[in-house]
């Protein structure tokens, strides 16, 4: 679950969402939970209710006015859901090309769900070697 962070969209998801967005290469563990567990969700299409406006507005309780000082100040406001959709949309045709991390399908869907962490970091360094 995504539970503590400060802002308007957990770092985590609004970090990964940056690396996707650019074309920066990203290595997700998802294994051990938290707001990595819950992009990997999202890429994999697993719908996250705490990845949704109605919970952030629910849990922050100036969601709705920081969303409105952004608007009202001309500034582009992107809604983790609109994060997580685009996110979405570009694994769709691949987590190796969303990630571009070097690791193809499978290796990506491992470090994902891996909790071993000489396992992971083998596969972070083989992602590395072939980037």
């Amino acid at each position: 679950n995504v539970q503590k962070f400060s802002g308007l969209v957990p770092g985590i998801v609004e970090e990964a969402w940056f690396s996707v967005h650019s074309g920066q290469p990203l290595f997700l563990v998802g294994g051990f939970g938290g707001a990595a567990r819950a992009v990997c969700d999202i890429l994999a299409g697993h719908p996250r209710e705490d990845l949704t406006e109605s919970w952030l507005s629910r849990k922050l309780s100036n969601y709705d006015s920081a969303k409105a000082y952004y608007e009202a100040h001309g500034k582009a406001f992107r809604s983790v859901e609109q994060l997580c959709a685009e996110m979405k949309e570009r694994a769709s045709s691949g987590l190796a090309k969303a990630l571009n991390n070097g690791l193809d399908e499978s290796e990506n869907q491992e470090l994902m769900q891996c909790t071993d962490a000489q396992r992971i970091a083998r596969l972070v360094l083989l992602g590395l070697e072939r980037l």
